[in-house]
This record gives structure tokens, C-alpha cells and sequence, in this order.
């Protein structure tokens, strides 16, 4: 319900028709681009390719498995312009275990102290890292994004968005996301 909302869709060589259905979808929607690469080159590469692509004040990830209700960005929007020294805005999260409701996420709470408070505050929290998926200004995930890839990615950019101002939080449950098994991640460095 966001007035002037920009989608980018960024497939990274996806061989399941992904490109075909967003095609048919959107069917001439001013509003979308979509971008097929030929390969994938890792999901690094396609988050930073669709944040320098971007042409609005804000911005936010959505990935395959998360699923916004369609007021997440008017609300989120609507807490950083009554709030400029915010920077980030999540609502509440609940996971969905094989698309069934489950827990909320327990890493979503505003974080509106000093820099240092608020890094030391989600790190505690930063395995479910849902507030990466929330609204950001955009120059200050720009600023924060570092330019090479590394594991952990994901935690170092909302680390570096805490140096431009605080986060907050939306208190109703306007993003679901798929939990996905913790142990993949270890498995992903061994």
C-alpha cells in the first residue's frame, strides 16, 4: 500500500522459470524490473547488485521465503519519517515452519541507545538477524555494505547501519519467514 514503491527482481540464474512467472505476473507494471543473470554468483553479489540498483530514500530485502503483509513498508516508512535519527525499521517477525506459524523472532526489538549499546544489544540477538529484511534508508545501508564478501555478511551491514542512527520496530507481526535449519549455516563455512 506504499505509493511510490520500486521492485527490482534480481533472478541469479535461476533454472526454475522464476524470470517466465515474474514476467507473467507483472505484465507491464511500471512499478518492476526484472534482472536475469545468466549465473548465480552467490547471494552477496545479488543483494549488493540490487542495493546499487536502487532508486528510492528507502530500501529492503525480501527473499524467497519471507512474506510481508502488504502494509510492512507504509509502516515501517511511516516510523522512520516520524523518527530521522532512525535509520532501520522492522515490524515483528514470525517464523513459519514448512509454511505453519510458529514463534515470533526474537531479534527484532528497537535498539534506540548509544551506538555501542545498541551493536552489544543485537549481537545478542543477531542469530534470527530478521531486521536485515526491514525497511533502511538507503544511504545508509550504501555506507555500511562492505565491498567484499565474507561469512557473516549479513550481520557486519546491520552492525554498520547502527553507525547512522538507530532501529526500530513496528510493533505487529507484518513479516512471516521461513525458518531455516541454524546447523545449514555451520555446514555452509565447514
Amino acid at each position: 500500500d506504499y505509493p511510490d514503491l520500486e521492485i527490482l527482481v534480481s533472478d541469479n540464474g535461476s533454472t526454475d522459470g522464476t524470470v517466465a512467472l515474474c514476467r507473467e505476473l507483472v505484465d507491464d507494471d511500471p512499478r518492476v524490473r526484472i534482472v536475469a543473470h545468466e549465473t548465480n554468483r552467490g547471494w552477496q553479489f545479488n543483494f549488493r547488485y540490487l542495493l546499487a540498483e536502487a532508486g528510492g530514500h528507502y530500501f529492503m530485502w525480501v527473499g524467497a521465503d519471507d512474506r510481508p503483509a502488504p502494509t510492512f513498508v507504509s509502516a515501517a516508512a511511516a516510523v522512520l519519517e516520524s523518527r530521522p535519527e532512525l535509520v532501520s525499521c522492522v515490524s515483528r517477525v514470525r517464523w513459519l515452519h514448512d509454511g505453519q506459524p510458529g514463534e515470533l523472532a526474537a531479534g527484532t526489538a528497537p535498539l534506540t541507545d548509544s551506538p555501542r549499546r545498541n551493536v552489544a544489544t543485537y549481537l545478542r540477538h543477531a542469530r534470527d538477524n530478521s531486521r536485515f529484511y526491514g525497511l533502511h534508508r538507503t544511504w545508509v545501508l550504501r555506507e555500511a555494505f562492505p565491498t567484499r564478501n565474507f561469512y557473516g555478511l549479513d550481520l557486519a551491514i546491520m552492525v554498520g547501519t547502527l553507525r547512522g542512527g538507530g532501529h526500530g520496530e513496528v510493533p505487529e507481526v507484518l513479516l512471516e519467514r521461513e525458518r531455516s535449519d541454524p546447523e545449514g549455516y555451520v555446514r555452509h563455512i565447514e
